[in-house]
């Protein structure tokens, strides 16, 4: 029986998720970090700063006055005399321009308040299918893993076996085919991991650089 030199191939890569986030996240927390939400909020918040300014437009105008006088029959004068005053103005012809404004400053915060809330639900959708993708991918390597371990042990039974002659050339290079296809298996499931990881970071608004 002919024999054939084999040479062990051996998986060399570096995997490393930095953010398993095995637990279950809040991801209702994890949204009011994220930057697309915080812009929508800051947004809202300065629309409703518009609608308070523009209610404010209605109320009257207060303005006071005081003075101060001396007076008497003779120079220098010794008689005292204060006076105050206080006067209020509401603007009554500007209230069509006035409601106008107050009408447009609240479609604007109720624009804005809706943005948010879409925002949010969008985001909070986003984080549970990565966090969700990213265990799936974690699990799927941890397999992967146990799948190698046990198609190397074999194929080093094998490799015993063909040297002795106990097992065909057919049969031997069936198995080192499997090792090789189980190795590209778990290769490609770390890749898909590393990827899953990513979206996950991105999903919370994050890069890699800070999440590491």
């Amino acid at each position: 029986m002919g024999r054939r030199e084999f040479k062990p191939m051996s998986v060399k890569a570096d995997f490393t998720v930095r953010d398993p986030a095995k637990e279950k996240q809040d991801f209702e927390t994890l949204v009011k970090n994220n930057p697309s939400y915080l812009k929508l909020e800051a947004e809202k918040n300065a629309a409703s700063f518009g609608v308070k300014s523009a209610y404010s437009e209605f109320f009257p105008t207060l303005s006071g006055t005081a003075g101060a006088t001396r007076s008497d029959s003779r120079w220098p004068p010794e008689g005292n005399g204060w006076s105050l005053g206080l006067s209020a103005s509401v603007p009554i012809f500007e209230g069509g321009s006035k409601v106008a404004q107050v009408y447009q400053a609240k479609a604007l915060y109720n624009q804005a308040e809706a943005n948010e809330r879409s925002t949010k639900d969008s985001v909070v959708v986003a984080l549970e299918q990565t966090w969700t993708a990213l265990q799936d991918a974690l699990e799927t390597v941890e397999v992967q893993s146990k799948v190698l371990n046990a198609t190397e042990e074999r194929s080093k039974i094998a490799q015993e076996q063909y040297s002795t002659g106990f097992i065909t050339f057919d049969n031997w290079i069936i198995i080192q085919n499997d090792l090789v296809s189980a190795k590209k298996a778990y290769l490609n499931a770390q890749a898909n991991a590393l990827l899953a990881e990513a979206n996950w970071v991105q999903a919370k608004g994050e890069t890699i650089e800070y999440a590491q």
